[in-house]
């Protein structure tokens, strides 16, 4: 009896497993094909599984972008710390530019920048992020601005709350090319994160702004990576531990 009991108990698992790894597949095909019909929205060509490690290539908002969806790239300054981000690469004729979240100056910078750190007027994004820029900018800052304010061509109050929603990392500007950071960021949110990459270019040139096509951004979020590796422990575990006491009573039966 308890051999049955045992072999049935694997077999239940077996299937379990089986079906777990056949509605993941279902899942993951559904993803895949959900965000492929959203990039064909778009002027930008995806390379790679869009779920995981992808490139997109293209134009948003009329500007070459070029993105990484999942990347490992150390942090700017001389700092040896790496971290994987989604990597937004657009062209940017600007002075160079350094803008880094509070928390990770003394990382980035070292805890006495050489260069003035710098505001962008606008308070929420003040709060969270310092602004570093070489001197050959132009103009600091201005007394009738206040302490620290600068110019920036870029700094406008829609695209500055764009970049906060979507997680800025760091924004680099270095020899007429900007590098935008963000969190790892599923297709949706990487479409929006080219097109706040695009509205810094644009402003970057001196073009006028133009509308984002969401109003409300996805945010942030991990990539999709689950593939039921739970439910099929879960189930495993399950079988093992109703079968290991039931071969250990049949040891000692007679």
């Amino acid at each position: 009896m308890l051999p049955l009991l045992a072999l049935s108990l694997f077999l239940v698992a077996c299937a379990l497993t089986k079906l777990l790894a056949r509605a993941d597949r279902r899942r993951r095909e559904a993803a895949t094909a959900a965000a492929t019909a959203e990039l064909s929205a778009t002027q930008l060509t995806p390379s790679g599984d869009v779920l995981a490690s992808y490139e997109l290539r293209g134009t948003a908002q009329g500007e070459p972008v070029e993105l990484l969806g999942d990347t490992t790239r150390p942090l700017p300054g001389a700092s040896q710390q790496e971290a994987r981000v989604c990597l937004v690469r657009v062209a940017a004729p600007l002075a160079d530019l350094l803008v880094c979240r509070q928390g990770e100056v003394d990382v980035i910078m070292g805890p006495l920048p050489a260069t003035p750190r710098l505001r962008a007027g606008h308070a929420p994004f003040d709060a969270q992020y310092a602004i570093f820029r070489s001197a050959t900018g132009g103009d600091e800052a201005s007394y009738r601005d206040g302490a620290g304010v600068a110019r920036l061509p870029w700094a406008r109050p829609e695209l500055l709350e764009r970049l906060q929603q979507l997680g800025l990392r760091w924004l680099r500007v270095r020899d007429g090319r900007a590098e935008l950071a963000f969190p790892r960021l599923p297709p949706t949110a990487a479409i929006e994160a080219s097109e706040a990459a695009a509205a810094f270019a644009r402003a970057a040139a001196g073009k006028p702004p133009l509308p984002f096509a969401s109003t409300t951004p996805t945010g942030s979020e991990p990539i999709e990576t689950d593939h039921n590796d739970t439910g099929v422990i879960v189930s495993w575990g399950i079988a093992l531990i109703l079968c290991i006491p039931g071969g250990v009573a049949l040891s000692f039966t007679p």
